[in-house]
C-alpha cells in the first residue's frame, strides 16, 4: 500500500509526530486519551486530520494560548476552556488518525484503540439517528450501508479495519504497540493510562494520571459538550451514553443475526464474548 504525504504538525518547535494513536472512524472513545495526554502537557496536533493550529495561539517556545471562542474542541477535550495556557512537552507527539496501515510513514510505536465490534456499529448508528424512532430493522440496514470513508459497508468497513491492522501489528514485534480497549478504560482508566504512560515513556506522577482521567471522563466530557452553544455541538450528541457493552442491554434476536459471522476472529483476539449462533 502505498503512503501519503505526512501532514506534519509545523507549529511552535513542534514539527513531527513521534508515535501513533489508530482507531477505526466509529465510536471507540479515542478522544479520552487525547484528552488525558492534553492534561499532562503532551498536544494533539491535527488529530483525525481536522486543523486545530488555528485555535491555539503560540506565545513563546513550547507555551501556547487556547484562543478565545465556543470551541467545538471541548466536546473531546473536556479540560479545554477559553485562554488556557499550556506549556506543552516537547516529545512525544501523537499523531491521531484512522487511517489503515500503510497510509502513513510507520513510527515506532503505535498505540491501537478499539470497541467491541457490536458496540462500535450500535453507537454510530444511534449517532446518527438524532432523534429518529429506534428500531432493530434500522440497525440492521444501517450497518449494511456505505460507510462515509469507504466503498464498503459500515460492518465490512470495521471488519477490513481489523483485519488490516490485525495482520500489521502482528508482523511487528510486540514492544512496538499497545492494545487498549474502551470497555477497560470505562472499567479502570487509571490503571489503562499507566500502561499507556510505560508503554510511552512518560514520566507522570500517580496523582497527575488521576486528575487527567478525572478531567477526560466521560461525564465531564458531557458536561462539557452540553455547555456549548448550540452551532459548535453536534445534531446528535457525541457523549451520549459513555457505557460498555450497550449492545447487551438494547440487542434483539435479529440484530445479533446481522452481525458478520467474520468478526469471530477478531471477538477472540481482543478478548469479547463471542457472538450469539
Amino acid at each position: 500500500m502505498s503512503t501519503v504525504d505526512e501532514i506534519k504538525p509545523a507549529i511552535g518547535l513542534f514539527r513531527a509526530y513521534d508515535f501513533d494513536v489508530v482507531s477505526p472512524a466509529l465510536p471507540c472513545g479515542a478522544a479520552w486519551l487525547g484528552s488525558c495526554l492534553l492534561e499532562l502537557r503532551i498536544p494533539s496536533w491535527n488529530p483525525w486530520g481536522m486543523n486545530n493550529t488555528g485555535d491555539w495561539q503560540h506565545c513563546n517556545e513550547n507555551t501556547f494560548q487556547f484562543t478565545p471562542g465556543n470551541h467545538g474542541w471541548k466536546t473531546l477535550f473536556p479540560g479545554l476552556y477559553d485562554g488556557r495556557t499550556c506549556v506543552f512537552k516537547a516529545k512525544p507527539v501523537p499523531r491521531f488518525h484512522h487511517s489503515l496501515p500503510g497510509i502513513y510513514p510507520r513510527k515506532q510505536k503505535t498505540v491501537f484503540i478499539i470497541r467491541d465490534p457490536r458496540d462500535c456499529l450500535y453507537s454510530s448508528w444511534r449517532r446518527t439517528l438524532n432523534g429518529k424512532t429506534l428500531t432493530a430493522e434500522g440497525f440492521c440496514k444501517f450497518i449494511d450501508g456505505n460507510h462515509q470513508l469507504s466503498n464498503l459497508s459500515v460492518q465490512a468497513y470495521l471488519l477490513n479495519y481489523l483485519y488490516l491492522w490485525r495482520s500489521a501489528l502482528e508482523s511487528r514485534s510486540a514492544e512496538t504497540y499497545l492494545i487498549i480497549r474502551f470497555e477497560d478504560f470505562k472499567s479502570d482508566p487509571v490503571a489503562v493510562f499507566k500502561r499507556v504512560a510505560k508503554f510511552l515513556d512518560i514520566n507522570v506522577s500517580p496523582g497527575e494520571i488521576e486528575n487527567a482521567c478525572w478531567i477526560s471522563s466521560f461525564q465531564q466530557a458531557q458536561k462539557a459538550e452540553q455547555s456549548l452553544d448550540a452551532s459548535f455541538r453536534d445534531p446528535c450528541a457525541v457523549n451520549r451514553a459513555g457505557i460498555a457493552y450497550e449492545y447487551q442491554q438494547t440487542f434483539e434476536n435479529c440484530m445479533h443475526d446481522a452481525i458478520d459471522k467474520g468478526f469471530s476472529p477478531y471477538l477472540d483476539w481482543l478478548g469479547y464474548k463471542p457472538l450469539l449462533s
